[in-house]
């Protein structure tokens, strides 16, 4: 059955923050709910939002005024975090990057700070055929102890093409991903949307999933 809820910040493609939402009762309950991102529409509850209605509309207003720097730096969703040199590297990071995953926010910054990648030679070179777009997406948890090595060595990748840019999701703070990919465990990578690699992943067994993503005969 449904159930309506009100939403406590935006989550595409649902509405934005103070909308009342028909969904799946499942998805209420085990997602949105427990996750703090909606709450019951009761009658206790609407009026509650009512009261905080004016300030849910400076909030989405701060967000108009935001929209032209989200759309100059590329970012899908938000909250972002983008790491760059004197342009973009394509590395991102969705939702708070806590826990284990802060260490990997350091690795970056001395990555691009050094401008070295630490990729294996014959693995930077390989990427060298990579001559149209590969979108990678790492989905993690804070508490996800393999998670790290797999966004930074994603992370590499990005900086070492042009063509791939690569996400960290946060999947707690974006269950509409989780649902969309049908995620059950952590990290969980995903390629221009079609290939699927689970858990920690080899340098030359990930390369060739970036080919195949990119159309490369392999």
């Amino acid at each position: 059955g449904l159930m309506k809820v009100i939403l406590k910040r935006e989550v595409e493609p649902l509405g934005l923050e103070g909308d009342i939402v028909a969904v799946a009762n499942g998805y209420a309950r085990n997602y949105l709910i427990p996750k703090g991102f909606a709450l019951e529409a009761t009658s206790q509850n609407v009026k509650l939002m009512e009261m905080q209605h004016k300030k849910i509309e400076i909030r989405r207003l701060k967000a108009k005024e935001d929209a032209e720097k989200v759309k100059e730096f590329g970012v899908e969703r938000v909250p972002a975090m983008t790491i760059m040199s004197d342009k973009d590297l394509g590395i991102k990071f969705y939702g708070v990057p806590a826990g284990h995953e802060f260490t990997g926010v350091i690795e970056d910054i001395i990555m691009v700070g050094t401008d070295q990648t630490g990729l294996p030679e014959d693995i930077a070179a390989e990427l060298g055929k990579v001559k149209k777009p590969v979108h990678i997406e790492v989905m993690v948890t804070p508490t996800c102890p393999l998670c790290p090595q797999m966004v930074g060595l994603a992370h590499r990748y990005a900086m070492a093409s042009d063509n791939i840019k690569s996400d960290m999701v946060e999947s707690s703070e974006f269950p509409e991903i989780v649902e969309k990919h049908n995620i059950t465990g952590v990290p969980h990578t995903v390629l221009n949307g079609e290939i699927t690699l689970v858990g920690q992943i080899p340098p030359k067994e990930f390369n060739y999933a970036v080919l195949m993503a990119e159309g490369e005969d392999v």
